[in-house]
């Protein structure tokens, strides 16, 4: 098959600088461009970061995890990569991600294809709901993960608007979706979505983890007028969730290598990898992109 077209891949990141380094050298390529935002209160604000053939484009800003200020660096995003050429696909991934293709391959996979390769989890649609229809206190708040207090000050709060019966549901006719932040979408799709920031501020700004239900909840309420990737293909990622653990995935050892590789054929992108945890698991993706 012949290779065409352009390609960018965002970058969100907060830690694990060598980690994000060795992830840059994978996706290292001419016809690749990479658009990378930092937390701006991650210990990668001191690291400096370099690609030999790709266009770099770093950006730092809040990104604090569950709230939507994560939902505003993946738009910024967005925007860079619109305003700096027309790529046949936009990968959003996190600096703890790994390609499990070449960028070569990754051009080959996509040439053709039109569909936006977008995550969805209809088992949790109904979780999609609540966090949607109640105003969340700290949800955006960086010690918000860590502390007890903000927890249960908003559970409390969730509670009592369930017996006021709270609905920002309703108002604006939403279907709540459920599904994973992680996207490859089309520059037609991107415009698409950055033309209804105003919208998505509206809808989301209150709820808790609303990157998760940004686009499952934005395509079944507006209908966009795109193609969605099939149930088996969802958004090309190979995640490692554990559902007995929340939240987020667990991390990629040794012993999910083989997992991962039988998926090579299918996805693109794999997460999540740590050197601390397991080097050795990011030793043998990297070994065989190097090939």
């Amino acid at each position: 098959m012949t290779q065409a077209g352009r390609h960018a891949v965002l970058i969100l990141a907060h830690t694990q600088p060598q980690l994000l380094r060795l992830l840059l050298e994978a996706v290292d390529s001419p016809h690749i461009d990479v658009f990378l935002h930092v937390d701006d209160a991650s210990v990668l604000t001191s690291h400096r970061f370099h690609t030999r053939r790709s266009a770099l484009h770093v950006t730092t800003g809040k990104a604090a995890w569950g709230g939507f200020s994560l939902v505003r660096a993946e738009f910024r995003l967005l925007e860079k990569a619109v305003r700096a050429d027309s790529y046949d696909y936009l990968h959003l991934i996190s600096g703890q991600d790994l390609p499990l293709v070449t960028p070569a391959e990754l051009r080959e996979r996509m040439a053709g294809r039109r569909e936006q390769f977008i995550g969805r989890t209809p088992a949790r649609d109904g979780a999609a709901d609540w966090k949607i229809r109640y105003w969340h206190p700290f949800a955006d708040n960086r010690r918000y993960r860590t502390s007890l207090v903000m927890k249960g000050t908003r559970r409390a709060s969730v509670a009592a608007q369930r017996v006021m019966h709270v609905d920002r549901v309703s108002p604006m006719d939403l279907q709540p979706r459920h599904g994973s932040q992680w996207f490859s979408i089309t520059a037609a799709f991107a415009h698409w979505l950055l033309d209804r920031r105003q919208w998505a501020q509206r809808a989301f700004q209150h709820a808790i983890t609303s990157d998760e239900l940004l686009l499952p909840t934005m395509w079944a309420t507006l209908s966009p007028p795109f193609e969605l990737s099939s149930e088996q293909d969802q958004n090309l990622r190979w995640i490692n969730w554990d559902p007995l653990r929340e939240p987020g995935p667990r991390t990629i050892t040794m012993a999910d290598v083989p997992v991962v590789r039988s998926h090579q054929e299918r996805c693109l992108f794999a997460r999540k990898f740590d050197l601390v945890t397991d080097p050795d698991a990011v030793a043998a993706v990297m070994e065989r992109l190097s090939r």
